[in-house]
């Protein structure tokens, strides 16, 4: 799970050019606007604060990214943790946690580059599909559609697969479910591909999957 591909170029910069933390962000901000980056102790407590778990509680769901309403994380978060003002925010944001310090010594700038890359797509994939779903694009009997071709026993199995990896939330709905699916499935195909078979043994490999998606969103595009 943790080999990446090495970008050459990533937001039009030279790879080699990415030294430093403020380079990542600089490289983020320039693919996507509605990125931001946060300690991972408050972004721990966004997630914490949108799925209303106990402040105890030790597993957190999708713990690596969130996205976010700016009026909802203003209402969690103050101004200097965010670093920024409110009229700075995008109306619609995507946290990722920021690098630990040891990370940012241990790995190369091209390995951060291509880790926050891989976590950028797998986002951008879940906001196409919530946006499809806003807009009308994606309906009810699409849904019923998906759930049909995955069938009902792959479907409990991918379900048992994203909880026991900690990406799903155990109250789920079918939705929730077939987006993280999704966004799942495509980053391991564009970043890890050979894994796909052991991550989801239950699915096939006829492309039935990939046709599915493609009905919905460009994957070749959310990736380029």
């Amino acid at each position: 799970m943790e080999t990446a591909p090495q970008p050459r170029t990533f937001a039009g910069l030279s790879v080699a050019a990415h030294s430093s933390l403020d380079d990542l962000i600089a490289a983020l901000a320039a693919t996507d606007p509605c990125v931001r980056l946060l300690p991972a102790r408050v972004l721990r407590r966004v997630i914490r604060h949108q799925y209303q778990l106990p402040r105890l509680r030790i597993q957190i769901p999708h713990d690596g990214s969130c996205l976010i309403r700016r009026e909802v994380l203003l209402e969690i978060v103050d101004e200097v943790e965010l670093a920024e003002v409110d009229a700075a925010l995008p109306e619609n944001l995507i946290l990722f946690a920021l690098p630990e310090p040891e990370e940012l010594q241990a790995m190369s700038p091209g390995s951060l580059l291509a880790r926050y890359w891989r976590l950028l797509f797998h986002s951008r994939v879940h906001v196409r599909l919530e946006e499809g779903r806003t807009s009308g694009h994606i309906t009810a009997t699409d849904l019923r559609g998906w759930l049909e071709q995955i069938g009902t026993a792959r479907f409990s199995e991918v379900r048992s697969i994203l909880l026991r990896e900690g990406l799903l939330h155990e109250d789920a709905d079918h939705w929730t479910t077939l987006v993280e699916f999704a966004a799942t499935w495509l980053e391991l195909k564009y970043f890890c591909p050979g894994t796909l078979a052991s991550f989801f043994p239950q699915l096939d490999e006829d492309g039935s999957v990939d046709t599915m998606l493609a009905e919905v969103l460009d994957a070749d595009q959310l990736y380029a």
